[in-house]
């Protein structure tokens, strides 16, 4: 294990290039900003990782409740410790996968670099060359999330969704639709293409419900027809 400072925070992590990949992705890019007029933002963070999310959401809106979920067990310790040693209140970690039911899945975890941030559903992981091994994790779906943010922090709306889960996006999303029109106000998706899902599928189901939809390829904003490869969803719920 190896720890940095990162800012304000102490951040501890154990592959290196991961880290500084992540860092700059979250930090420099800031992949995760979205406008709230609310001081005390209620965020789902699907995908937390080591924690390196949280500690941006906490940094951007210092007043913000979280809901961590981490499956990969290396992930969730140092989430956990990222958590604990810079003192972050109101955030509730799960050592959960994310999924369109309760049961357990499995994961396709790198061997040949060890980068942890990429586990999928996918064999080979979301794009398919990697050399992975298997582990099975215990899931629970999207509107059991919503729930244990709605209940725990006494709100009503989810203010951000944030999805980073590897090639799981569409199983998660079409299920929970409803909850979602009604509870989220904003939805930021890592969508990882593959034979399973499709990014004009998981568009044309969030229209449906009244979310305002713009899509980013390499940073840059494209049309539907443009959006191949790995991009970002971002949806703006139009009722709420």
């Amino acid at each position: 294990m190896q720890k940095t400072k990162l800012g304000n925070y102490t951040v501890y992590f154990e592959n290196s290039e991961e880290y500084h990949s992540l860092k700059n992705d979250v930090f420099r890019e800031n992949s995760y900003e979205f406008e709230t007029d609310n001081p005390f933002p209620i965020i789902i963070d699907a995908g937390a990782n080591i924690g390196l999310s949280a500690l941006y959401f906490k940094k951007m809106y210092p007043g913000s409740k979280i809901i961590a979920i981490e499956p990969m067990p290396v992930n969730y310790q140092l989430l956990e410790q990222n958590v604990f040693e810079n003192n972050l209140q109101d955030i509730l970690t799960y050592d959960l996968a994310i999924s369109h039911k309760s049961g357990t899945l499995t994961l396709h975890t790198d061997t040949e670099n060890n980068w942890h941030s990429t586990a999928s559903v996918v064999k080979g992981n979301w794009t398919g060359t990697q050399n992975t091994e298997e582990i099975e994790v215990e899931t629970k779906p999207l509107t059991y999330f919503i729930n244990e943010a709605l209940t725990n922090f006494n709100v009503q709306y989810i203010d951000l969704l944030k999805l980073d889960i590897e090639g799981a996006e569409q199983k998660v999303l079409l299920p929970a639709k409803r909850l979602i029109q009604d509870k989220v106000k904003f939805i930021n998706c890592e969508f990882h293409p593959h034979s399973e899902q499709s990014v004009s599928k998981v568009v044309k189901t969030l229209e449906e419900t009244n979310f305002e939809i713009t899509l980013y390829r390499n940073g840059k904003e494209v049309t539907l027809d443009k959006a191949k490869g790995l991009v970002v969803i971002e949806a703006k719920n139009l009722n709420l």
